[in-house]
């Protein structure tokens, strides 16, 4: 229990919830990411794997698939667009370090 405290939620029970939840509330997206990424790799890697299951990890660019961004030249959905240039744009707007790290902590609060 020790490990939850800097999260300041008073019991693992409680700790668990709120992960529950958060996993409930993403869940359909990451459904809807996972069916996208596994149509367009079984466009590319024809009758390699089933379609309608699972994405084979090493597919995904390394033995755990926690990476997928070996992939994105294949699943990429407008591959003629330009890429966006994030840290240009951020320059250009004069975004600060400080900026950048209050915008990121107001999605959590």
């Amino acid at each position: 229990q020790y490990w939850i405290k800097g999260y300041g939620i008073g019991n693992v029970t409680g700790f668990e919830s709120i992960i529950d939840q958060l996993l409930k509330n993403i869940m359909p997206l990451y459904e809807q990411l996972h069916a996208y990424v596994r149509g367009r790799l079984c466009s590319k890697y024809e009758n390699r794997f089933d379609c309608n299951g699972p994405i084979p990890a090493h597919i995904l660019g390394n033995m755990w698939a926690q990476t997928w961004h070996d992939r994105l030249d294949d699943i990429i959905p407008y591959p003629a667009a330009p890429l966006i240039n994030i840290t240009k744009v951020l320059i250009e707007k004069k975004f600060s370090i400080h900026q950048l790290y209050t915008m990121a902590e107001s999605f959590f609060t």
